[in-house]
């Protein structure tokens, strides 16, 4: 969804994901390292790439952010987004996460990164329509289940898909909506 959220933190810059990172994108989602904790896990062409940006282009209710380190706005270094709105508790899943690893100063900036889009959902999401974050997170990827939760998310139960067992985590979000 094309959409004008942001959010500047102390070492990280969360913008709107644009056409050209879709590339950038591609390629870091396709490292073995990262496919491995998508639910998709398959290799990703530029074709279903290209795909993928225009169908997600023209969705309502999917917000999707390039990271960038704040000295090079324009550098893709990761990418985070909320997106699967469940209308019966008006929550938000939280997923896509994605860090270049590689780069030294990545190193920690996942707690940043769910930070900003928590900082996003709370300052641009009227109540309304958004009082929870919901995040599902393969039980072995450990970093990523320690992140969520120095971000206040709270194991609330757990599935199997295809053999293997998903953490499914929740956290309240305080938006700034008078009640």
């Amino acid at each position: 969804m094309k959409h004008n959220y942001s959010y500047q933190g102390e070492r990280i810059l969360l913008r709107p994901l644009a056409e050209e990172d879709i590339e950038p994108f591609r390629l870091l989602r396709n490292r073995p390292e990262n496919r491995r904790w998508f639910f998709f896990a398959d290799e990703i062409t530029e074709e279903r790439q290209s795909a993928w940006y225009q169908q997600y282009a023209a969705k309502g209710n999917d917000y999707m952010f390039a990271a960038a380190l704040p000295a090079e706005p324009t550098c893709f270094v990761g990418a985070i987004a909320v997106y699967n709105f469940r209308q019966e508790d008006n929550s938000f899943e939280v997923g896509r996460l994605l860090l270049d690893s590689g780069n030294p100063a990545c190193r920690g900036l996942g707690k940043e990164l769910v930070r900003g889009i928590r900082w996003i959902v709370e300052n641009y999401f009227p109540k309304s329509v958004c009082t929870s974050l919901r995040a599902e997170i393969y039980d072995n990827n450990e970093r990523s289940i320690r992140c969520f939760q120095s971000n206040g998310f709270q194991v609330y139960g757990e599935r199997i898909e295809k053999d293997r067992r998903i953490v499914l985590m929740r956290c309240a979000v305080k938006n700034n909506e008078t009640e």
